[in-house]
């Protein structure tokens, strides 16, 4: 015959009961059985449950509901290793990888020694990021006070960047590029449109490319746009 069996959850917290009802097959299951299916249906109850444990092993002052183990700590990766992977994605300046290696939680100290070991050996070279970074933006036509600008966000000094300027921008190569840009975005306007507006509008292109006034000034004057 079947019966329907109701067992008790004690709340080690509160020190109550809470009842559980399960269906047994009463004639096959002797005593010993019937506490053993109770007590693993107790226990994986509690299991799911905080602060409560199994009555039929709370008798047992030994007695320890099991845990699931925590989760195995990921291992972190060397200093080193972590660097050389961030420089195979591409450069990075002394500031960047800083950064970097901070973020993903390594010590000042570690981080200190393995900027020493990039630096030592080449793998980060600010000056020679610079002259590269330098020669991609004017490539894309960029005026000096923007070129500035964008190398001190990417963590260069500034005495880094006034010098890559100096060296590798000559003003007469960036006369040249704004006046190129002056003209092309000059004739993108539509015909007929007033001298003092095409000037206004080639102005804000320039400007928005990172061109200064005075070298504004000298293209749109090259140019004629105003006359």
């Amino acid at each position: 015959a079947t019966g329907f069996e109701t067992f008790s959850v004690l709340d080690d917290t509160e020190g109550t009961f809470f009842s559980v009802s399960q269906d047994l097959d009463v004639e096959e299951a002797g005593a010993q059985k019937r506490t053993s299916l109770l007590c693993s249906l107790l226990c994986s109850l509690v299991r799911e449950t905080p602060d409560m444990v199994c009555a039929v092993c709370a008798h047992d002052d030994e007695a320890v509901v099991a845990e699931p183990p925590p989760p195995a700590a990921k291992k972190r990766q060397p200093v080193r290793d972590k660097a050389l992977s961030l420089l195979a994605k591409h450069d990075r300046t002394e500031q960047q990888m800083r950064e970097s290696l901070a973020r993903s939680g390594y010590g000042e100290e570690e981080v200190q020694g393995t900027i020493d070991f990039l630096k030592e050996y080449g793998y980060i070279d600010d000056e020679a990021y610079a002259g590269k970074y330098l020669r991609e933006l004017i490539r894309k036509g960029r005026g000096r006070w923007r070129i500035r600008g964008d190398m001190l966000r990417h963590g260069l000094e500034s005495e880094v960047v006034e010098e890559t300027l100096r060296n590798g921008y000559p003003r007469e190569e960036e006369l040249a590029l704004a006046r190129a840009a002056a003209g092309k975005a000059a004739r993108s306007l539509p015909e007929g449109t007033p001298p003092h507006e095409r000037a206004r509008r080639v102005s804000q292109k320039l400007s928005a490319q990172g061109f200064d006034y005075d070298v504004i000034s000298n293209a749109i004057d090259t140019l004629s746009l105003i006359e």
